[in-house]
C-alpha cells in the first residue's frame, strides 16, 4: 500500500514538472500583457499548492511509518 502510495505522489510530481515546462514557453508567446501576467501568478498558485501537497504527503509518509511497521512486528513474533 505505501509503494503503491510513493509510486502515485512520485507520478503526480512529474506530471506537474511536464506540465510546469510546458506551460512557460506558452506564457513567452503570449501578447497580452494582462493575460500573461495573471497566467504567471495562476501558475505560481498552482506551483505553490503541489509544493503544499509534496510536504504533506512526506509528513503524512513519516507518520504512518510506525503504523505500518507494527503488524510486522507482530507478524515476526513466534507463536503468533
Amino acid at each position: 500500500m505505501l509503494k503503491d502510495l510513493t509510486s502515485l505522489a512520485g507520478q503526480m510530481k512529474s506530471q506537474g514538472a511536464t506540465c510546469f515546462k510546458t506551460v512557460d514557453p506558452e506564457m513567452v508567446k503570449m501578447q497580452n500583457e494582462d493575460i500573461r501576467n495573471r497566467s504567471e501568478v495562476r501558475k505560481k498558485e498552482v506551483d505553490s499548492r503541489f509544493g503544499r501537497i509534496g510536504q504533506r504527503y512526506d509528513q503524512t509518509k513519516t507518520a504512518f511509518m510506525p503504523l505500518m511497521s507494527d503488524p510486522r512486528d507482530v507478524q515476526k513474533f513466534p507463536g503468533r
